[in-house]
């Protein structure tokens, strides 16, 4: 009888012993896709229904298996979009959703984007509310004391987010960038609002960064001297959709008057007329130190020809009509 009950024992602890061994490779065991799967787990989902999720992703061999294992480790399953790894285990794919860190996606604003390039963009994500990202911004507008109109707020770059929430990590991520780059960037005699609105026309004006410092010389001198900027972007800005050449500017187009027309009007337009860059903030805060006062494009190379004198800039004007005619 004692050896009967000595097999039954050891039977019972081998059987113990193979299956949690069994359980063990099941749980760490690699699921078999060998690409990313993207899942979503809305607020408020059961263990049940995220092991069933899983399941019909072929993350996992069966639902009951990974009930089981949270039930033992007691663990806090969280909503949100997570980005699982091709062969991830069932113990690896609890680690991600327990961390709670949700799939971050992209979204890039070029440099000297215009507020409507940028709404256009955020138009063509599906995953973004057009309408709840202006809101936002506009209500940004409303509590700065920098800018007027979004024009110029958002700072061009790269940023993550994640979906829930999105539009309001965008906004706010995209300004407060804006705001410490300009702090970095001060001039005596010049708001933070000023130097983004100079920088907006460089950002427009410059074929290089290299050259940045130098336009915003001539802007800069030409300031002091009480000239008008004469800057094409800014016409262009002004002018309305049917207003707009297909090509360049004409001379009509230069006559046109309109808050933004730097031919017709003195000083810094009334707001900026893109998102520039922090090369071209950089710029305009210190520019180069030049007598310079016109430039021109260079029919030569990708950037512009500098003059200090008008029959000197009259020239190179000259010579770059003939090179486009030729």
């Amino acid at each position: 009888m004692r050896t009967f009950f000595l097999v039954v024992i050891a039977l019972t602890i081998i059987g113990s012993v193979a299956g949690y061994m069994g359980f063990q490779h099941l749980i760490h065991a690699p699921h078999s896709s060998s690409e990313h799967t993207l899942i979503e787990i809305p607020q408020g989902t059961s263990v049940r229904a995220i092991a069933q999720m899983l399941h019909d992703e072929e993350l996992i061999p069966h639902p009951l298996l990974f009930v089981i294992y949270q039930r033992l480790q007691g663990n806090v399953l969280k909503s949100g979009e997570y980005l699982i790894p091709p062969h991830s285990s069932l113990v690896t794919q609890t680690s991600i959703i327990t961390a709670g860190v949700p799939y971050q996606r992209r979204f890039t604003i070029s440099e000297g984007s215009t507020f409507r390039d940028i709404v256009q963009r955020v138009e063509q994500n599906p995953l973004l509310d057009a309408q709840r990202f202006q809101q936002l911004v506009e209500k940004k507008v409303e509590d700065s004391n920098i800018v007027s109109t979004p024009e110029g707020l958002l700072f061009p770059e790269t940023y993550s987010y994640s979906r829930s929430s999105a539009e309001q990590q965008l906004v706010r991520a995209m300004s407060n960038r804006t705001y410490q780059v300009l702090q970095r960037y001060q001039r005596p005699g010049w708001s933070p609002g000023d130097i983004l609105i100079l920088a907006s026309i460089i950002e427009k004006e410059a074929g290089n960064i290299e050259e940045m410092p130098l336009i915003s010389s001539v802007f800069h001198n030409r300031l002091q001297r009480n000239m008008r900027l004469q800057a094409d972007p800014t016409v262009w800005y002004g002018l309305s959709d049917d207003q707009k050449p297909t090509d360049r500017l004409r001379r009509r187009h230069l006559d046109t008057d309109t808050p933004y027309n730097t031919y017709t009007r003195h000083g810094l337009p009334p707001t900026p007329i893109c998102s520039p860059s922090e090369a071209a903030i950089a710029s305009a805060a210190n520019p180069a130190q030049s007598n310079y006062l016109y430039f021109v494009a260079s029919p030569e190379h990708r950037g512009h020809v500098f003059s200090k004198t008008l029959t000197e800039h009259n020239y190179h004007v000259q010579r770059y009509w003939d090179a486009m005619s030729q």
